[in-house]
């Protein structure tokens, strides 16, 4: 890695405008919510979800307004790029006695300012505000769907106004709730509620799915080809709903929260149930774009009859490895891409030759460069050029990698224009600003030495150029020199403009140096005096040079 270069480097500068939530893309629905990011779970979630050739799963977390720690949760997002995890982010407030504090509108500046400082792990950010506000205890002690909406909607208006790359959701609902006020109100007098106060203009303005909590009810032990609310299927309820409040916009649907009670039902039930349930309901649905049952690991009541890891053990219920052994799709998410090519590319290549220009390339974008993920750079020209790039290999956004690049010109003069393009899957990401190319014929390069001899010739010289970069790009060995002066011809392997370490050997005498930038005519370098005190032949001269008459 190294830092940016200073004043003298040209750089490729990419800018791009972010204009609205994009397309889901190539989607893998398979996800799975969690109570806490800890790093074995977040693996263990990458395993069930990108396994049996999945990549970019879901996975569901909760972010309390008390631990709104910047570096701990970007260090997340990090791990969740590197495992192909795309994450769905609850907000939250904080327990206060029995109850969660009820969300404040005057928070949602707080919670944005912190939101915009993470780098996410894709375009998209998927945002859910808040949980179950039907029930009490969820909402600072009663169910009030007025307030909610308008907290709900304060919240969507500012995020959306700030970046519209936020992919809000309103808070999952327990569709099994009774409608008993102010204790808990029903799932579809609630949705009703705050959809009526927010209007149907702002609403689809404003949110962008559908989190749904389709848990088999009741007692969590519904058979899974109920239907209607308090099902596996209850997101259809949901989604009739707001098609009768004239929601007009086809929002994507988050199952968010699912899940049997492995306790009542057994291991072998729960997972027959899953089983038949993404088979013949969840994958076949288009609107569902991502499961993510409740939860991987909760090692205590109230959750342990959900949890999918077993109690005080590394290991899983069946239902993991069964999910797990499911054929996933390889999703391919929206990802912002951003690139700089901070180097000085030579202009006047000599034709017939060959060039390694190690790049320095910056990632500020959110993907995780790799090859292993098709990531790759392309020369974009319609000339015929030879050409090879280094294989990326996990370039962090943020960081600073050398990626070797080498380029070979034709046997024939003439102009062309290029672009380096940054691509994935075949697609192209980003380009860098043009890249003039100018091939022009092989130089020659006279040298003017001087021997400690009459004659000032030889026929044992060797000379040797380097680049900047210190890549010997000329050897010319056995090399006559007459009257103080060797003339190469046709020099390959050298830009013009550019400034070259020329390199002059002899044996017996210590090496001498010189730079020379070649132009296109009349390319000349001087030689100071060579002295023959390299009597051990070693390219130095030192103590073992005397030692050598001994």
């Amino acid at each position: 890695m190294k830092k940016l270069f200073g004043l003298f480097c040209f750089l490729f500068l990419f800018i791009y405008q972010v204009n609205a939530v994009e397309e889901i893309g190539i989607n893998n629905k398979f996800g799975m919510h969690i109570a806490v990011p800890a790093d074995e779970d977040l693996q263990a979630v990458s395993d069930l979800v990108n396994s049996n050739h999945g990549k970019w799963g879901y996975v569901t977390m909760v972010i309390p307004d008390n631990d709104l720690d910047l570096k701990k949760w970007q260090a997340v997002f990090d791990k969740l790029r590197h495992l192909r995890l795309i994450p769905i982010i609850r907000l939250a407030t904080h327990a206060q006695d029995a109850n969660w504090v009820e969300p404040k509108k005057e928070d949602a500046d707080k919670w944005l300012k912190f939101l915009n400082s993470l780098n996410w792990v894709v375009k998209n950010r998927y945002v859910i505000l808040f949980n179950e506000p039907n029930h009490a205890n969820e909402w600072g002690g009663r169910v009030d769907a007025e307030a909610y909406a308008e907290t709900a909607l304060e919240y969507a208006r500012i995020f959306k106004k700030n970046n519209p790359d936020y992919f809000l959701m309103l808070s999952g609902l327990d569709q099994a709730a009774p409608q008993q006020l102010p204790n808990y109100a029903s799932g579809s007098w609630f949705l009703n509620t705050v959809v009526t106060k927010i209007g149907k203009d702002d609403f689809e303005k404003n949110f962008d799915g559908l989190s749904s909590h389709s848990y088999p009810n009741p007692g969590f032990v519904g058979s899974p080809y109920n239907e209607g609310w308090g099902s596996v299927a209850g997101y259809r309820s949901e989604l009739a709903l707001l098609a009768e409040l004239g929601v007009t916009k086809e929002l994507p649907v988050f199952i968010t929260e699912t899940g049997w009670q492995r306790e009542v039902l057994g291991e072998q039930t729960v997972t027959d149930y899953l089983l038949w349930t993404f088979n013949n309901l969840w994958l076949p649905d288009t609107r569902v774009v991502a499961v993510t049952p409740f939860i991987l690991n909760y090692q205590s009541e109230p959750f342990l009859g959900f949890s999918w890891q077993k109690q005080n053990e590394s290991g899983f219920y069946q239902q993991y490895e069964t999910v797990k052994s499911l054929e996933k799709i390889a999703g391919e998410p929206i990802k912002f891409e951003n690139i700089i090519f901070q180097n000085r590319l030579p202009k006047e290549l000599v034709e017939d030759s060959s060039f390694l220009m190690p790049l320095t390339v910056t990632n500020l974008g959110q993907g995780l460069w790799d090859s292993e993920d098709d990531y790759e750079l392309r020369l974009i020209s319609k000339a015929d050029y030879f050409y090879k790039f280094d294989k990326l290999k996990n370039i962090e956004p943020g960081q600073v990698a050398i990626v070797n690049f080498e380029f070979h010109t034709p046997k024939r003069l003439g102009r062309s224009v290029v672009k380096i393009g940054l691509f994935q899957n075949g697609k192209l990401l980003r380009t860098s600003n043009p890249w003039p190319i100018k091939i022009m014929p092989l130089q020659n390069l006279t040298l003017q030495y001087r021997l400690l001899n009459l004659k000032n010739s030889g026929e044992d010289f060797q000379v040797e150029l380097y680049d900047q970069y210190e890549h010997l790009v000329h050897l010319a060995k056995k090399v006559t020199g007459t009257k103080g002066k060797i003339v190469l011809h046709k020099v390959r392997n050298v830009a013009l403009g550019e400034k070259y370490r020329v390199v002059l050997l002899k044996p017996g005498y210590l090496p001498r140096q010189t730079f020379v930038v070649f132009n296109n005519q009349n390319n000349q370098a001087k030689i100071k005096l060579m002295l023959p005190l390299d009597w051990n032949r070693d390219g130095q001269w030192s103590l073992s040079d005397l030692a050598f008459w001994e």
